[in-house]
């Protein structure tokens, strides 16, 4: 499961558990709109990271 954020600037991060590590990945969207959507979007990944099917959901823990 996934968390939006509301950073001090106005700005939007997304905040998610993977294999007992926080990750927080910035968005470039102060919209919380824009901000749902990409949210949805993580989940699916990570959903499908967790049954074996996708490669791309391990872009969203490279973020360092």
């Amino acid at each position: 499961m996934a968390f939006l954020r509301k950073r001090a600037n106005g700005m939007n991060s997304l905040s998610f558990w993977r294999k007992g590590k926080s990750y927080i990945k910035a968005l470039a969207s102060a919209d919380e709109l824009v901000a749902n959507e990409i949210k949805k979007d993580a989940e699916e990944q990570l959903a499908r990271e967790d049954a074996g099917d996708s490669a791309e959901a391990t872009e969203l823990t490279d973020c360092s």
